[in-house]
């Protein structure tokens, strides 16, 4: 079964889930009545944790695991 678009928002260099990019996006995506997902990193913007026990691979794991729920309709 095919499954409908989903556009993902992850923050990079100077911005986050609630910078002005993340909610361009997410009004683009309500407007066209697509699904999208703002994703806030391990101990970043709005996330609670403390940055100095994040890792480039924690991230990237915390990505895969929300994408792959996505993917399984979770």
């Amino acid at each position: 079964m095919a499954m409908d678009p989903v556009s993902f928002f992850f923050g990079g260099f100077r911005s986050d889930m609630t910078g002005t990019k993340a909610l361009a996006l997410e009004e683009y995506c309500r407007l066209e009545n697509r699904a999208f997902v703002r994703f806030d990193y391990f101990a970043h913007d709005q996330s609670s944790g403390d940055f100095t026990e994040g890792t480039i691979g924690r991230w990237a794991e915390d990505e895969i695991y929300v994408m792959d729920g996505i993917k399984d309709g979770k």
